[in-house]
């Protein structure tokens, strides 16, 4: 009897399961597809911050346009001088922008 056991200890089928190296092989697989996805989003998040600086600087300038073709008034004390003689847009380093104008007065 204890023969029988020792044979069927050898004849054991493989059991169901998964390899050490599947494993490592499909945690690779996702580890890269993550890699490239987080790039990706990376790449569109810069892209957005630009298209949204362009479009708020595209703003500006349609405005000082406006201003400048429609004769908008100033703010100005002395009524002689609220039509503005031109307008500019004032870029710092803040990361800011701002429309100013120059009136007729100086």
């Amino acid at each position: 009897m204890n023969m029988n056991q020792e044979t069927n200890n050898n004849n054991r089928t493989p059991s169901s399961g998964f390899t050490l190296i599947e494993l490592l092989t499909v945690m690779l697989i996702t580890a890269m597809i993550a890699t490239m996805t987080l790039a990706n989003y990376r790449h569109g998040e810069k892209s957005r911050r630009v298209a949204f600086a362009s479009d708020g600087l595209i703003g500006v300038f349609k405005n000082a346009q406006t201003y400048a073709l429609s004769g908008k008034a100033t703010n100005n004390s002395n009524p002689l001088c609220r039509v503005a003689a031109r307008y500019y847009v004032s870029l710092n380093y803040s990361d800011t922008y701002s429309l100013k104008a120059i009136n007729n007065c100086g």
